[in-house]
């Protein structure tokens, strides 16, 4: 073998070890955060029961208010609910294209509540389509369509 394929080799098996010594780690309870979720390969096990107030604490982030249509010349808007202080951002496309009059400001956060809303003005000159409003939440992209119509 080259010495190139070794290096390769060794470099490969002490990456897959550094991640079973890490699993095993939390295992033990090193870090108790992410027990129950898969680190690398292994599925860490052992993890903590959750409350009902825990669940609610940490709402998986969701829109509240989208729009079916709008007419090309009015105003949208779009609301979603996620934790308290999270950082939110809007970027809305029809055709493959960012739509005009952008919503502002694009990032914002969460209020108290855990609500962020972009309100803007869809441009008089916008073509019948399909547009779609894509948020990141809570480290999680999510999006929904909505009509542009005339």
């Amino acid at each position: 073998m080259s010495n190139r394929l070794v290096t390769i080799l060794i470099v490969a098996l002490a990456a897959y070890g550094l991640g079973f010594l890490v699993a095993m780690q939390i295992n033990r309870g090193s870090f108790p955060a992410y027990r129950g979720q898969a680190v690398g390969r292994a599925l860490v096990s052992k993890a903590p029961r959750s409350t009902a107030a825990q669940a609610n604490a940490l709402p998986t982030p969701d829109f509240e208010y989208v729009p079916s249509e709008v007419k090309a010349g009015q105003a949208a808007a779009i609301r979603i609910k996620t934790q308290p202080g999270q950082i939110c951002t809007i970027w809305v496309m029809s055709s493959g294209q960012p739509i005009p009059n952008l919503p502002t400001p694009i990032y914002q956060a969460a209020d108290a509540d855990g609500h962020c809303g972009w309100q803007w003005t869809i441009s008089p000159d916008s073509e019948p389509a399909i547009a779609t409003a894509c948020v990141w939440a809570g480290g999680k992209p999510f999006q929904r369509s909505f009509r542009i119509v005339r």
